[in-house]
């Protein structure tokens, strides 16, 4: 765990990793100041580079339990020292599969991490909040503008969202992803929407 690349300065909004200097002249990075996104702060454990990279893939694509595990672990332990951005939430969303893809990797890897965190933390699990209803490429390999293009329109909130909402995922690339979760969720009555996450890439 001492040896990991944990995540020690990162933008208060978007959870993007800043060097010393830049977190030294404030905590929320110029793209988040020019365009806020939809939802209002992130707590990422690690920078994704090695080894994390390997832990999420294994836990992904390989079906690794045991990095997943270690994966929620890092993520309680971020949380624990980033008090001051984790407002209570009142439930835990994680990010949805489509159900096809779902039936491919077997689990889903945002959904075991969510389950941990709200076991460890006590607070409910909302699997019946976010759906993804539209089937989208794979987003490794795309633009950050293809990646945001490509998920437009691919999540639904089926039923209404308590106002504070935890939205958990495993990584965190261009944050395409959450984006459009946090929209949904906030378009549907959410109040706040934190995104939590094993890893941020930047």
């Amino acid at each position: 765990m001492a040896d990991l690349p944990w995540l020690e300065h990162g933008c208060s909004r978007c959870g993007i990793p800043l060097d010393a200097l830049e977190s030294a002249g404030g905590s929320i990075c110029g793209d988040c100041i020019r365009r806020p996104p939809p939802f209002d702060a992130t707590v990422a454990a690690l920078d994704y580079v090695f080894p994390t990279t390997v832990l999420a893939r294994r836990f992904k694509f390989n079906r690794s339990l045991a990095s997943g595990a270690a994966l929620a672990d890092c993520m309680l332990r971020a949380l624990g020292s980033n008090s001051e951005r984790v407002a209570p939430a009142h439930a835990l969303v994680p990010v949805p599969l489509h159900p096809t893809r779902q039936i491919q990797r077997i689990y889903n890897q945002a959904e075991l991490l969510a389950r941990d965190i709200a076991r460890t933390l006590d607070i409910p699990l909302a699997t019946n909040v976010l759906k993804r209803v539209r089937r989208t490429p794979a987003q490794s390999g795309l633009s950050a503008r293809e990646r945001s293009s490509n998920l437009r329109g691919a999540f639904r909130v089926r039923r209404p969202p308590p106002a504070r909402v935890a939205l958990v995922d495993d990584v965190m690339t261009t944050g395409s992803t959450v984006r459009e979760c946090a929209r949904a969720l906030k378009q549907a009555g959410a109040e706040t929407v934190v995104v939590w996450v094993a890893a941020r890439a930047g």
